[in-house]
């Protein structure tokens, strides 16, 4: 993948975020990090892109918060995290749902993981 060819996919990826078209333009930065994996932009896409999908499923995600269902809550963001990893609302939600069930190492874990992302 040649320079151009790096901006042109970073560019389409933007796009697509824009467009609300999530998937895409993950595996967009995807594509760009397995090439060149210290890539700032596609690093920083790859967050946006995280966030975005995690905004999609925070209302459905808090209502299970609200209504206790910590452990239906913890699977459902697990899952979301095996794509979505660098989402740190994601993470702040884990921490939340393991807080409820009285998991506090679980969820200082979780806190710092999404510290990490977005400090």
């Amino acid at each position: 993948m040649s320079v151009f060819s790096v901006s042109q996919t970073l560019n389409r990826a933007n796009s697509l975020i824009k467009k609300g078209n999530i998937d895409k333009a993950n595996k967009l930065y995807l594509t760009v990090l397995e090439n060149f994996p210290e890539n700032l932009r596609a690093k920083e896409g790859l967050i946006k892109t995280h966030e975005a999908f995690a905004k999609v499923h925070t209302d459905q995600l808090l209502s299970l918060y609200a209504e206790s269902q910590y452990q239906t809550l913890i699977d459902k963001v697990k899952n979301l995290l095996n794509t979505f990893s660098c989402a740190a609302t994601l993470w702040n939600i884990l921490g939340a749902a393991y807080a409820g069930q009285g998991k506090f190492e679980n969820a200082t874990d979780a806190y710092k993981k999404a510290i990490l992302i977005k400090p």
